[in-house]
């Protein structure tokens, strides 16, 4: 069932440190417990190399929209994009396009579904993700992903959502709009 695997383990290893950030950095272990509760699964089963079920992905970030709100999903979207450890000092000297683009590439190589594209103008870049989400906290996560690359590449704009697959739209198309 190769098919149902499309998320890679690395996307879910962020949720230790993102149930750090969510709790203000105090003692996360009962964070830990519910967000294992929320994934259906202990976070030290989550092993390297592997692909899972997307359906994790969208049962963490309910867990976190219904207990901190729809804001701490994009915080935690932002957050996610930017916690690079030692990378985030070769992130941080590259352009927002190249950033862009190089994230396009790592979409497709950690996720097995929907698709990505990106457009760029000199004041503005527009992103467009179809067949990618099945709830909209997975937009929120997205937009505050791109926020993240604002912070990571210290370029002024930002981020409007232009259209959603949850209002109706056939895809979903940001817009980072450079200042």
């Amino acid at each position: 069932m190769r098919e149902n695997l499309e998320l890679r383990h690395s996307e879910l290893k962020k949720l230790e440190k993102l149930a750090v950030a969510l709790s203000g950095g105090l003692d996360s272990s009962f964070l830990f417990v519910e967000a294992a509760e929320a994934l259906g699964m202990p976070l030290k089963n989550i092993k390297d190399g592997e692909f899972y079920d997307r359906t994790l992905i969208n049962n963490l970030l309910r867990w976190i929209s219904s207990t901190k709100g729809m804001r701490a999903v994009e915080e935690g979207g932002k957050y996610t994009a930017t916690d690079l450890g030692l990378f985030k000092y070769l992130v941080m000297w590259s352009s927002m396009e190249r950033l862009v683009a190089r994230s396009v590439d790592i979409y497709r190589e950690l996720y097995r579904y929907g698709t990505i594209n990106a457009w760029y103008d000199k004041d503005r870049i527009r992103i467009e993700f179809r067949d990618k989400n099945r709830i909209p906290e997975d937009c929120a996560a997205w937009k505050g992903a791109m926020e993240g690359f604002l912070r990571l590449t210290h370029t002024k704009g930002r981020v409007e959502e232009k259209e959603c697959v949850h209002d109706g739209a056939d895809r979903c198309l940001y817009e980072i709009l450079l200042e």
